[in-house]
């Protein structure tokens, strides 16, 4: 009965269902404490610490599996340990901290390694293949993809199959490894297959089936393609932006194939002024999107707008250039750790089967391991702290803001306190930089920095979250009083003047700021951060140097030319 309880909360955590969960995950720990099960009342400890994270505390679940995958029972199987290092790993990734949310991926791939479950590992590495997709390091997502799509063909698993060849045709894609592509998807994501593998429609398949026919130049199988799948979009479309914006880059990009630039420049412009791109999960379709609509204005000769979209695709492909350039990197120390913790628990393992009595040796290299994760972890809260930080200005960063922010603004929601929000940019910043150099623009921003710390005080949150661009949480502060710090602030930006070992700074510096105030204009940092960024914009348009304020009233949205980065350097230019 105990064991059908674990597995009943765990179907429910998966389903989404969280009162059945927490009900089930209960009765299944008293009853393993009424056996003295210690291995059992471990397992369902980890399911309700799943049950926490549905009921919206993904910090105190994280928390609580961390305990729990660090002090496992005895004779834990390596089932039970990937149950709680796939939770792991998909906590963190929930909460979006990247380097956690890595390495207990790949600690999932290599316990369930340990399982010799096939379908296990396939669809572990499906996962964690997907997840280095999404953080545009496609290289290393085909190698785990190519190994779980053997693992799950091998199997005759057809769900798994059909998601693992999705993924890794999309990889191909976006490596430029077009013919790949579409063998891959012509073999696995024929509409008879998939609706046969999943049991219902998925447009994402037909659409990267779609892609893979456009890519390769058969602009007539694609249409096809696409045109049995129309109906099936304008059903299930997504209120989020991003499969609006892969949809549309297939479209778009079919038309271009076709020869067809201006039904293409047309289906790509109107999606993009539609959406609010910082609202996209998909930067890579974005960037796609935006190169498509590029390379259909030049063939139209509307070069004004392919110069718009040729810049903003530059800019995505710069961000994601230097996140995968990140994730490279986190990978493979990642996995040298793992290898290297793997290769110290066999060597420990074989010395305790050749010297079993040697007792006393073998509990002093325990010891000496313990004291290595301790430092390892030491280490790792030191990491943590310096990725809150700003290398420029020394502020905390965008990072840290959606780490602390959700939380004071939880506790002002809590105890009916005001909060206010503010968006700042420093006005005219490219032209300062093109005039003064970017020596001078770094100089100018590590002055505003300490401006803006000193000028707040102690509980208040100051963090640079773009180039020239800060955010600011004033807890228990209204509107008027953040409106009356910003002035005094403002005042003070006109007048900085750098150390005095350097050279002066620029004269009558000034910025713009748009402040917010929970709850009238949003309940969560997202949705602040959005309102206050339109009243930031609105300063801009009217002259800078400016502080608006929100009314009552949420701030209407602004077209599209002021929703997008490269928008707001335009306004500047």
């Amino acid at each position: 009965m105990a064991h059908a309880q674990f597995q009943r909360a765990y179907a429910a955590i998966r389903s989404g269902i969280p009162h059945e969960a927490t009900v089930a995950a209960d009765r299944c720990r008293a009853l393993f404490e009424e056996l003295d099960d210690a291995r059992g009342i471990w397992r369902a400890a980890i399911v309700q610490a799943l049950c926490v994270r549905l009921d919206g505390e993904a910090d105190r679940s994280i928390r609580l599996l961390q305990d729990l995958a660090s002090h496992p029972p005895a004779d834990a199987t390596p089932t039970d340990l990937f149950i709680a290092h796939v939770a792991l790993s998909l906590g963190y990734r929930f909460v979006g901290l990247l380097e956690p949310a890595l390495k207990w991926h790949y600690q999932a791939v290599d316990t369930a390694r340990d399982t010799h479950d096939s379908l296990l590992l396939a669809s572990t590495l499906c996962n964690l293949g997907g997840y280095h997709s999404d953080l545009h390091n496609p290289e290393e997502g085909c190698r785990l993809l190519e190994e779980g799509l053997d693992l799950a063909s091998a199997c005759e698993a057809d769900r798994t199959t059909v998601i693992i060849a999705l993924n890794l045709s999309q990889a191909y894609a976006a490596l430029g490894r077009h013919d790949e592509a579409l063998t891959l998807a012509e073999r696995y994501l024929p509409v008879e297959r998939y609706l046969r593998a999943i049991g219902g429609s998925e447009p994402m398949v037909p659409l990267t089936l779609a892609l893979a026919y456009a890519n390769a130049g058969r602009a007539d199988d694609a249409q096809r393609v696409f045109d049995d799948v129309r109906c099936e979009l304008v059903r299930s479309r997504h209120e989020d932006g991003t499969p609006q914006v892969f949809w549309a880059y297939v479209e778009a990009r079919i038309a271009l194939v076709a020869r067809e630039p201006a039904r293409a420049a047309e289906i790509a412009l109107s999606t993009l002024s539609e959406l609010d791109e910082r609202a996209v999960d998909s930067p890579f379709d974005l960037m796609q999107l935006h190169a498509t609509a590029a390379s259909a204005c030049e063939m139209i000769g509307d070069d004004r707008r392919a110069l718009f979209h040729e810049r903003c695709r530059a800019v995505i492909r710069e961000r994601l250039a230097r996140l995968a350039a990140h994730v490279a990197s986190l990978t493979h120390t990642i996995r040298s750790e793992l290898d290297t913790t793997r290769a110290e628990r066999d060597r420990i393992l074989a010395l305790h089967s050749e010297l079993e009595r040697e007792h006393e040796r073998l509990a002093a290299l325990n010891s000496a391991l313990t004291a290595q994760i301790a430092e390892n972890l030491r280490l790792h809260d030191e990491l943590k702290e310096q990725n809150f930080r700003d290398a420029l200005t020394g502020l905390h960063n965008r990072r840290y803001l959606y780490e602390r922010g959700p939380k004071l603004l939880e506790s002002s929601l809590h105890n009916g306190l005001p909060l206010c929000l503010v968006m700042l940019d420093l006005d005219h910043f490219k032209r300062l930089n093109d005039l003064n150099g970017h020596v001078v623009g770094d100089r100018v921003l590590v002055a505003l920095g300490k401006l803006l710390r000193d000028g707040l005080r102690e509980n208040d949150v100051v963090c640079r979250v773009g180039g020239e661009e800060f955010a600011m949480v004033l807890p228990t502060s209204t509107a008027a009083v953040a409106r009356e710090r910003l002035a005094r602030l403002l005042a003070g930006c006109r007048q900085m003047r750098g150390l005095e070992s350097e050279a002066p700074l620029p004269l009558d510096l000034t910025f713009s700021a748009g402040v917010v105030e929970a709850p009238a204009h949003g309940a969560t940092i997202d949705a602040l951060m959005i309102a206050a960024d339109r009243l930031l914009y609105k300063a801009k348009n009217d002259g800078r140097a400016r502080i608006e304020v929100a009314a009552d009233a949420p701030p209407a949205a602004p077209d599209f030319i002021a929703s997008s980065p490269a928008a707001r350097e335009t306004i500047d230019q």
